[in-house]
């Protein structure tokens, strides 16, 4: 969804609506050069790292450039070796001030959108939910007497 589109979004609206797909996912024996390779080629940043089809991880530019800084071998190091485990995850009826909110305690920037298997459906960004948020405030900014 172009950023346009989604600053016509609403805070209370379900995160079905920003959410992106396909999801970019990848087993745990994946080598970390065929995941940058799929991050870079895809033009995303994050992976979702399942286990028959349920996530169990997530793989983020953050975590690649920490492993640019311990000079892992990309060939040999795998996805399950350097997934994030520690998981906040969406489901696709949260509202989008929620997920925000969420997302915003554990400090992380992209969401793996699951299904009630925990599957994943989608991924939305810290980046989608803000455009959201500040078209919202931008309109009730607007809105309020004096503007």
């Amino acid at each position: 969804m172009s950023a346009a589109n989604l600053a016509l979004v609403k805070p209370g609206t379900s995160i079905k609506a920003v959410m992106r797909t396909p999801v970019a996912t990848v087993t745990t024996d994946v080598s970390l050069a065929d995941v940058v390779e799929i991050l870079a080629s895809n033009e995303i940043g994050a992976v979702a790292v399942v286990r028959r089809g349920i996530v169990i991880g997530v793989i983020s530019e953050r975590d690649i450039v920490a492993q640019v800084a311990m000079h892992v071998d990309f060939d040999v190091t795998t996805a399950g070796d350097v997934m994030s485990t520690d998981l906040l995850t969406v489901g696709t009826a949260e509202t989008i001030i929620s997920a925000a909110e969420r997302a915003n305690a554990a400090l992380v920037r992209h969401l793996p959108v699951v299904d009630d298997h925990g599957e994943a459906v989608g991924f939305v960004s810290v980046r989608d939910l803000l455009t959201v948020l500040i078209a919202a405030a931008a309109a009730a900014a607007d809105a309020a007497p004096g503007s």
